[in-house]
C-alpha cells in the first residue's frame, strides 16, 4: 500500500499553519484516494528535455486517527517534520471550508517555497500547490492539483 504518498499529499494541503487544527480534525480516517497532477513545469537552468508537466498519479491508503492527531499536532506547534530541511510556515487562513497558506523549507544548498490553496470536507480535499525550488545551478517551478477523497474503511 502506498500510504506515504497519500499522507504526503493531504498533509502538504492541510498540515501546516495557524488553524489547520480544526480542519485537521474534522477529516475522517479511513480508505483515502488521492490523485496529483503536475500541470505546470517550468523554471531556469533545468536539463534539456525537462517536461512541461506530468501525467496524473492516482493512488490510495489508510489514514488513521492517529495520523490526523499528529498533522494537527503538528499544526498546533508549527513542528512539521521536513526531514533535512528547516521550514517556517508563512501566514495560513482557514475559514468556511478553505485553506491557503505558504511556507519556506531551507536545506542545504537549496530553498523550497510552497503555496496551497485548497478546499476541503471531511471526506474530500481538493486544492493547487504551487512550489519554486532555488538552488545555485536551477529554479524549478511547478502547479500541481491534488484531489482526495475518503473511499471507505481502512482493508487491513
Amino acid at each position: 500500500m502506498r500510504t506515504t504518498g497519500v499522507l504526503a499529499a493531504i498533509g502538504l494541503l492541510l498540515a501546516t499553519g495557524a488553524g489547520a487544527q480544526t480542519s485537521l480534525s474534522s477529516l475522517q480516517p479511513g480508505q483515502w484516494t488521492t490523485t496529483v497532477t503536475v500541470r505546470q513545469i517550468g523554471g531556469s537552468g533545468l536539463p534539456t528535455g525537462t517536461p512541461t508537466s506530468l501525467r496524473p498519479i492516482t493512488y490510495s491508503g489508510c489514514v488513521t486517527s492517529a495520523r490526523i492527531e499528529d498533522w494537527a499536532r503538528s499544526a498546533a506547534t508549527k513542528d512539521v517534520p521536513a526531514g533535512a530541511f528547516r521550514c517556517q510556515p508563512g501566514s495560513w487562513t482557514t475559514a468556511n471550508g478553505r485553506i491557503t497558506g505558504s511556507q519556506t523549507c531551507t536545506g542545504t544548498n537549496v530553498t523550497i517555497r510552497g503555496s496551497v490553496d485548497a478546499t476541503y470536507t471531511p471526506t474530500s480535499v481538493r486544492g493547487t500547490v504551487r512550489t519554486e525550488t532555488r538552488s545555485s545551478r536551477a529554479t524549478l517551478t511547478t502547479v500541481s492539483d491534488v484531489t482526495a477523497a475518503r473511499t471507505g474503511a481502512c482493508a487491513f
